[in-house]
């Protein structure tokens, strides 16, 4: 397995607990997983929340 079970858990607890998305969706979409939490998916998702308050 090339991802740390401590990566895992930070990225899905980011997604699930702050974006609200189902944790089916987040593993059914496992390349979200490779992504870097710090550098690419924080920055983009506040960007969203940003635009899009309801979400």
């Amino acid at each position: 397995m090339s991802l740390s079970e401590n990566k895992i858990s930070k990225t899905m607890d980011f997604l699930v607990n702050k974006m609200c998305w189902d944790s089916q969706i987040v593993l059914s979409c496992s390349a979200v997983m490779f992504s870097n939490l710090e550098n690419r998916m924080i920055p983009r998702c506040t960007g969203i929340q940003l635009c899009y308050p309801m979400l």
